[in-house]
């Protein structure tokens, strides 16, 4: 998604962009500020002067509508990225929790995240960085696991991070590191 131009494009295989989508066509959307896929092929979108989150086709039709965040007890909170996986949206905001919505549009869950640089979600679990460490919450546990990061790596200096496969994909302001996860026996 590119917010100054108010565009999703879509890439293909070989990351060449396959169909590029103006959300500004009709003016239903001009203050989206966030845009993700979803598990069906359409799109999600947060729309900052609406307040809702809407679930759109390719021709910008709105498929699912959320109630305005004021109404959901979310009062001034700016989404920082979402997230659908496994048919629930994650979304994080700035120096907010976690907001899940099922795949209506409907808010089903508050997990606390206050303090979350960036996240990752599988559709069952949230894995999130913070400056004290990475920590893995489950969506249907009360409490999270801390996980430590690989040796000489500070969390201060991620932008990202992701475990996958038993390595670790740190992501930083000038390039990427992939590291080996070491397990403890």
């Amino acid at each position: 998604y590119h917010k100054d131009f108010n565009l999703i494009r879509i890439l293909d295989n070989t990351l060449n962009i396959s169909e590029t989508i103006s959300l500004n066509t009709n003016n239903k959307f001009s203050t989206v500020t966030l845009a993700s896929w979803s598990n069906d092929s359409n799109f999600w979108i947060f729309d900052d002067l609406q307040q809702k989150i809407f679930k759109i086709n390719r021709n910008l039709e709105i498929l699912v509508e959320s109630n305005r965040f004021n109404d959901l007890g979310l009062v001034n909170y700016l989404p920082q990225k979402l997230v659908e996986r496994e048919y629930t949206l994650v979304i994080n905001g700035a120096g907010s929790d976690f907001i899940l919505f099922d795949n209506f549009g409907q808010m089903t869950k508050k997990i606390e995240g206050a303090h979350a640089k960036d996240f990752n979600f599988d559709g069952t679990s949230i894995l999130y960085l913070t400056e004290t460490g990475l920590k893995n919450q489950a969506i249907n546990y009360p409490s999270y696991t801390a996980i430590g990061l690989p040796n000489k790596i500070s969390s201060t200096s991620i932008e990202n991070i992701k475990l996958e496969n038993d390595k670790w994909y740190i992501m930083y302001k000038d390039g990427v590191d992939i590291v080996e996860r070491n397990r403890r026996k």
